[in-house]
């Protein structure tokens, strides 16, 4: 894995088809704070992110709505960790199911880094 920015809770995260993704669980004693905003807490590979708004259907007819639900198996750094959990990367990956489409993610923050 590549040095990437750390992820924090306003990251986005989409599946392939652009549904909007939203972390069930933070690290909520590890923040970043940007300027005078508020603290946001980081993300590790134990997060779990809640997929809405997709718009996949399956085909042949495309009537089946069949959306991607949640994302699985992260790829995390593998030398920065937050309360012992691996804290994840702008160039994290996941799949999300059940569709097995990859995650793309834009990170909210660019001064701080891992890998």
């Amino acid at each position: 894995m590549m040095p990437g920015f750390l992820l924090d809770e306003t990251a986005q995260v989409t599946c392939a088809h652009q549904g909007k993704g939203k972390p069930i669980v933070r690290l909520r004693r590890v923040t970043i704070t940007m300027g005078s905003g508020p603290p946001r807490a980081l993300v590790g590979e134990t997060t779990a992110y809640v997929i809405s708004g997709c718009p996949h259907r399956l085909p042949p007819t495309m009537t089946t709505r069949c959306p991607c639900t949640m994302t699985v198996n992260w790829t995390a750094a593998t030398r920065v960790t937050a309360m012992g959990v691996a804290v994840l990367l702008s160039d994290s990956t996941a799949t999300c199911i059940p569709n097995n489409v990859p995650t793309n993610v834009i990170p909210a923050q660019t001064r701080v880094r891992g890998v």
